[in-house]
Parts: structure tokens; sequence; C-alpha cells
């Protein structure tokens, strides 16, 4: 699947998760244990061990099928409260130092897949790294300095 159908998919399935690009990406690149793994040049989201994950379905699955069916995923009044009232809580209990900025999970340069992108990844899928890296800078967080 593409960066931007994936980006969609988690719009769609978990808008209350994720509202912006900043914060799939920081899901996709920087958070370790989340499903994602690369295969066949991109991210591809199964739970280890999980029986009916079928990697040649997968491999095989139209990247732009899901992006044509689904509508961006509807922001609405409470999912925005919902997440405004997250972000307050962790203004609180000192998670975000002010509620405008997202707060970036603890990069791995072993395990975050921002540092284990393959050589044979797609050409969407390196731009996206190199545009997360280009988010986090902007947030004051040095990627290179990443344990």
């Amino acid at each position: 699947m593409t960066v931007e159908a994936t980006v969609q998919e988690m719009f769609d399935k978990h808008p209350q998760l994720f509202s912006t690009r900043e914060e799939c990406f920081d899901y996709l690149f920087c958070t370790i244990g989340n499903g994602y793994e690369w295969k066949w040049g991109q991210l591809v989201y199964h739970e280890k061990g999980d029986p009916d994950w079928d990697e040649e379905a997968e491999k095989e699955r139209n990247e732009d099928d899901y992006a044509k069916s689904h509508v961006k995923a509807c922001q609405s009044k409470e999912n925005i409260e919902a997440k405004k009232k997250r972000e307050e809580l962790w203004v609180k209990c000192g998670m975000l130092d002010k509620v405008d900025r997202h707060c970036w999970y603890p990069l791995s340069k072993m395990y975050s897949r921002l540092f284990t992108i393959p050589i044979d990844a797609k050409e969407d899928w390196k731009a996206a790294v190199e545009e997360c890296k280009k988010m986090l800078e902007k947030d004051g967080i040095d990627w290179r300095k990443a344990q």
C-alpha cells in the first residue's frame, strides 16, 4: 500500500487517535511494537503470529482500491473534543509542555522504523521517512541523537 493510502486508512479506522499526518508518521516510523513491519519495500501491518495474515494476498492487494473507495475520516466535533481533552491531560501530567505541540514517541535506532528502512524501500516510503525527520526537527528533536 502507498504511504498516502496507509495514512488515509489510519484516519478512517482510528480518527480519535490520528487526526494529523504528524500523528500518523509518529506511529508508523517512531513507535515500536505497533504491528507494522517493512515488507516489499513498504510498511505493512500485521500482528506477529497472526495465522490469518496471508503474505501473498497482502502483496497482491491493489494499493489504489482502498484510497479510491474510502473518504477522509469525519472529524466530528466529538472526535476533536476528545483529542483536545487528551492533550490537556498530557499537559497536566507533564507529557507536553504546551497543548499545540505533538508529543513524539522516544526514538530507538535499533527498533524505530525511521532507522530500519530497507534498501528496497519504495520511493514514496523513502520520501515519507525524510518528511518525518523534518517534522521531528521542526519540533526540536534531533533524530540523529537517538539511542
